[in-house]
């Protein structure tokens, strides 16, 4: 016993450092991979009638979310800011629809509008040169176009009005809500 609480101990430390040394805008596309994960794991309990699980993903989802809209700068990300504080808040309000009722459709809704906004982040910041990231909307696709994707936003890059996570608390809480 004492070797598995030696063993979780070392994981979450060395989890807790790779966190708190990641690059801000690494770690907004972590949560952004988070909530389509958590996502994505409730859309499959609400199919399999699970509605613990579901109700403990839709949680996570939302924290991840919230987080995102924590992070926001307003002042200089401008009307982006405010234009993706909407995206968040709309989001947040399907999640709690989901949670009430058990269902995939609002959960459905909330990757219709945070897939965009990961592939954007993506393609701005972690993708290559003049490829467009595909993010599945569905699981089990191989991001290729295999299962049901979303497109990329054109127009005004929404990922620049997010401002890097602070160092503190939050990117210790971020090991909670991307995991």
């Amino acid at each position: 016993m004492a070797d598995v609480e030696m063993v979780s101990d070392s994981l979450l430390s060395y989890q807790e450092s790779s966190v708190t040394t990641v690059e801000p805008v690494k770690l907004v596309g972590l949560l952004y991979d988070g909530a389509l994960r958590f996502i994505h794991r409730a859309r499959r309990a609400v199919a399999a009638k699970n509605p613990e699980e579901a109700h403990h993903n839709i949680l996570r989802a939302y924290a991840v979310i919230a987080e995102l809209m924590a992070t926001l700068d307003h002042e200089k990300g401008g009307d982006i800011a405010a234009k993706l504080a909407q995206c968040y808040e709309y989001v947040l309000h399907e999640l709690k629809e989901a949670d009430i009722q058990k269902a995939d459709g609002p959960l459905l809704n909330a990757l219709r509008v945070i897939g965009p906004l990961a592939e954007t982040w993506q393609q701005a910041f972690g993708g290559k040169p003049g490829e467009a990231p595909r993010v599945p909307l569905l699981e089990g696709g191989d991001g290729n176009g295999s299962a049901e994707t979303t497109e990329v936003p054109t127009g005004e890059d929404p990922a620049r009005a997010a401002t890097p996570p602070r160092k503190d608390a939050k990117q210790r809480k971020a090991l909670d809500v991307v995991g």
